[in-house]
């Protein structure tokens, strides 16, 4: 069974918009991909606007509100997670060997 998961791996912000300090304006992601020995990986970078009407503290954000933004403002879940899996049907299981000259 192929297993999937998503990460943000980092966040870029604007320093205090409209007295809210740490506005997040962008977020890299990575979706993985993973059965038995294998794994596969796709990541981007999804900008967001500067908000307009709801704002949550820096401190009070989560991955999953993150995660949200991501998908809401142009990362399609379904065709990513479809692109990693077929990456990782493709790919062949890497196996440690010795080394000849040993």
């Amino acid at each position: 069974m192929i297993n999937i998961t998503w990460k943000i791996e980092a966040l870029k912000s604007i320093d205090n918009i409209e007295n809210n300090l740490y506005v997040v304006v962008e977020a890299s992601w990575l979706c993985k991909a993973e059965e038995l020995n294998k794994n596969s990986y796709i990541s981007g970078t999804t900008k967001f606007p500067l908000p307009s009407n709801s704002f949550i503290e820096f401190n009070q954000l989560s991955e999953e509100d993150v995660l949200r933004w991501c998908f809401e403002d142009g990362v399609n879940k379904e065709e990513i997670e479809n692109q990693v899996k077929e990456k990782l049907n493709q790919s062949q299981e890497a196996k440690t060997i010795g080394l000849p000259w040993i």
